[in-house]
């Protein structure tokens, strides 16, 4: 399919002989879609000379071509024409909306399109071969070969009114004249429009043409698609300014005028006589240069129309202000947008300079120095910048830009200069700004409620913790049965879980959550959670298994803690649903060729399993199993989903696959840095202290009674002696009374003094006095790695975080 921009209009041989009416009157509706649709598609078809067809240059010609032309520098609009060779194609082209009109269509041939006024009327007219017998009517083409174009309605008339003639469809008009001439067919009809033209293509003397008055005369107008109303119209009333007489100048150019001139009129030229022709043919040439000159001169001022309409309309269509100014800063040309936010007239600001205009005087002596600036420099300015206008009561924020432009040799010739009114993205940003510092205050009170409310919950915990683990201990010891005191001490420690699960959520949703890898065996770690859960699952009397594929060690860079966090949880929810058969824990490891180690960790259990409903939802926040049961009501539904962060934190994955009564499997995936295995023996991290002697004198500092109370119990369980110090105050009285303390635990919020500046009194009375170092361990409710370094920074050893049970106490004191 071939495409052609409208750039005929320059060599239609009619359309520059038309004289104007006078131009269109449009409406604003019209002139509005104009400038939406400034390219039209147009089809036409490519052998229908001299109507519309594609010449050998491939150009659009012919008279369609001419009136386009016409509709094109009186309205601006530019036309892109698609050729087509049937009525069939050009029906579906219009059905499918690849094209808005049809350049040239017998009036009413097609339903679907709207037609314009008719531009040319021209009857039926039949043409046979010279020297042959005459032929006038249809009647006498009985048992004949007629060629008629295929599609067109002359061919449908024929082959409904006259059946006994035999019609041959061609492709075009041309194709049935050249079948006359070659001897092919007897007869051949088209229009009187086209006729001419194909008379003059193979001369008059090899056709007799005859008038067909039985058949009605062709209307051809423009077709335009039921969607574009507005083209229609548009179209009608360029046509509505084309005189009569014009439409018939606009088809002589393509008409047959006479016959074969040189042939009938050679004999009489030859005796003329060589120095006549030579005078003709060079009027002929001269006359020649001159027409292309003209022509050339009109090409050209249509070209320079166009660019002046084409930039009127760019500076005038567009919604922002803009100015053009000389090199003297005296305005050239401005756009209304411009002169209705000023509240001025045309008339009073053209060729005058910023200084007649409403503006505050500092903004005159800024934009006089940005023109000079930018002229000089050759270099745009943008940015924003503040306006106020002498009539308006509020400054705005525009986005003010001031460009050069240069004249044909290049010089800078002056500045283009508008804006853009962004105060409302101004404040929007504003509001955002607002919104996020809102949003960010309210985290941080979120999170600051959190660790505050952790730590009231803790302490308390801490106490009722410690003293059921003392008391599950000493009737142990005096083998006393206890059934209620452990329901009561695994009921506090699920309160301990939701209440880490709740930090952990705050710690994510806060952005702190962090991964810190340290130097592992990772089949060590996870035999090491494995062997924690073994006493749980043989309560419920179900099995428990390790199987290790890929080698008996894995040294790698993991965080221990969140990988032990990850696993436990996994372990705890498969043993809390499953109730006979067991659990296996399989870990594949396998290097990689970049230094890395794969790691599957797979469990599997044998429990009820999980429906696909609940699959959809397990790893939301606070999301339980819809089962029933006891266990359906522990734990607070947070402990996959902070699994899954994990997981994403240390760029892994983590899957789960389960059906109802069939178990359920949880794959984690990791790629993880391996570590290089040390020769040297690792170092014991905890503490130990320095006296021989297995009691040690404990100095404890807490200001909630329950808490010290505990302590002193729980350290007095395990046989070492304690003093007690209510404050900070209190207990540095007593370090300095006793001179002989191996370890002090100090509370980290206390009233009068805190922990950390006791921390660091006591550190230095150790200095001062030249006293023998002491283990000072910190202790708190709120569980966070900021606490810890605190304690670190005070000069403390360590810390415990609240509750913390008698094992973890001795592995610190021992």
């Amino acid at each position: 399919m071939l495409c052609l921009l409208c750039t005929f209009a320059v060599a239609a041989q009619g359309a520059d002989e038309v004289k104007d009416a006078g131009s269109p009157f449009f409406s604003p509706n019209e002139k509005q879609w104009i400038r939406q649709h400034p390219v039209i598609r147009v089809l036409a078809f490519d052998a229908s000379a001299p109507m519309s067809f594609i010449d050998k240059k491939l150009n659009f010609s012919g008279i369609s071509a001419d009136l386009l032309t016409i509709v094109r520098i009186r309205t601006g609009l530019n036309f892109v024409i698609s050729e087509v060779s049937s009525f069939e194609a050009l029906s579906e082209k219009i059905a499918a909306g690849e094209a808005d009109m049809v350049a040239g269509i017998p009036a009413g041939r097609l339903p679907e399109l709207r037609y314009s006024r008719v531009w040319l009327t021209s009857k039926y007219t039949l043409l046979t071969r010279s020297k042959t017998p005459a032929v006038s009517t249809l009647d006498a083409l009985s048992d004949r070969f007629v060629a008629v174009r295929e599609g067109t309605l002359i061919a449908r008339y024929l082959a409904a009114q006259y059946p006994q003639i035999k019609v041959i469809g061609t492709r075009s008009l041309t194709d049935a004249v050249d079948m006359l001439s070659a001897g092919q067919v007897d007869a051949a009809i088209g229009i009187e429009a086209n006729i001419d033209y194909q008379i003059r293509r193979i001369g008059r003397d090899k056709i007799d043409i005859s008038s067909l008055q039985e058949v009605n005369p062709l209307h051809v107008a423009f077709g335009v698609s039921a969607a574009a109303p507005e083209l229609l119209s548009i179209l009608d009333k360029v046509l509505d300014t084309i005189p009569d007489n014009d439409y018939q100048r606009l088809g002589s150019g393509w008409r047959y005028e006479g016959g074969a001139f040189w042939q009938r009129w050679r004999q009489h030229l030859w005796q003329i006589g060589v120095p006549a022709t030579m005078v003709l043919i060079l009027s002929l040439l001269w006359g020649l240069s001159l027409r292309r000159q003209v022509k050339q001169r009109t090409r050209m001022q249509l070209r320079l129309k166009e660019q002046l309409t084409y930039m009127y309309n760019i500076m005038h269509a567009v919604p922002w202000p803009m100015v053009v100014r000389n090199l003297e800063g005296k305005m050239i040309d401005c756009n209304g947008r411009y002169l209705a936010e000023m509240k001025v007239a045309r008339g009073d600001v053209l060729g005058e300079t910023i200084d007649v205009l409403p503006l505050p005087e500092y903004l005159k002596r800024g934009f006089r120095q940005d023109y000079v600036d930018v002229i000089e420099t050759g270099r745009p300015q943008m940015g924003d910048r503040v306006l106020a206008l002498d009539h308006s009561t509020k400054p705005r924020t525009v986005f003010h830009w001031i460009i050069p432009f240069h004249d044909s040799d290049g010089a800078i010739g002056g500045v283009c200069g508008g804006w853009m009114d962004v105060t409302e993205r101004e404040e929007l940003v504003q509001q955002l700004n607002d919104a996020r510092d809102e949003a960010l205050a309210s985290s941080r009170a979120k999170s600051n409620f959190l660790s505050v409310m952790s730590h009231e919950i803790r302490t308390p915990l801490n106490a009722i913790l410690g003293i059921l683990e003392l008391q599950i201990k000493q009737n142990v010891k005096e083998h006393h049965s206890q059934p209620m005191l452990e329901v009561a001490h695994d009921a506090a420690k699920n309160l301990l879980t939701v209440v880490g699960d709740i930090l952990d959520i705050a710690r994510i949703e806060s952005g702190r959550m962090a991964i810190e890898p340290q130097k592992e065996d990772l089949i060590a770690l996870t035999r090491s959670v494995v062997l924690l859960f073994q006493e749980a699952t043989d309560q419920k009397q179900i099995s428990i298994d390790l199987r290790v594929i890929g080698g008996n060690t894995c040294l790698l860079k993991i965080d221990p803690c969140r990988y032990k966090q990850i696993l436990s949880n996994l372990l705890s929810n498969a043993i809390k649903f499953t109730h006979e058969g067991g659990i296996e824990v399989i870990l594949q490891h396998q290097p990689t060729s970049d230094g890395r180690i794969e790691v599957e960790l797979t469990v599997k259990d044998t429990g009820i399993g999980i429906t696909p409903e609940d699959q959809q939802r397990l790893f939301k926040p606070f999301t339980q199993l819809g089962m029933e049961g006891e266990n359906s009501r522990l734990g607070t539904g947070l402990g996959l989903f902070i699994c899954r962060t994990l997981c994403d934190l240390m760029k892994g994955t983590l899957s789960l696959t389960s059906a109802p009564g069939e178990g359920t499997t949880v794959v984690l995936q990791l790629c993880l840095p391996a570590a290089i295995a040390s020769v040297e023996k690792p170092l014991d991290k905890t503490p130990r202290s320095k006296s021989l002697t297995t009691v040690k004198r404990v100095l404890i500092v807490d200001d909630y009674p329950p808490n010290l109370m505990l302590l002193r119990h729980q350290l007095e369980f395990l046989g070492h002696r304690v003093s007690e110090a209510q404050n900070g105050e209190e207990a540095l009285t007593l370090w300095r009374m006793y001179d002989n303390f191996d370890y002090a635990l100090i509370d980290c919020n206390m009233p009068v003094m805190d922990g950390f500046t006791l921390a660091q009194r006591l550190r230095a009375e150790e200095r001062e006095n030249d006293r023998e170092r002491a283990t000072l361990l910190g202790f708190t409710a709120i569980a966070q790695e900021e606490v810890l370094d605190q304690c670190l920074a005070a000069g403390m050893d360590g810390c415990l975080f609240k509750p913390c049970s008698q094992e973890e106490i001795a592995k610190w004191i021992k």
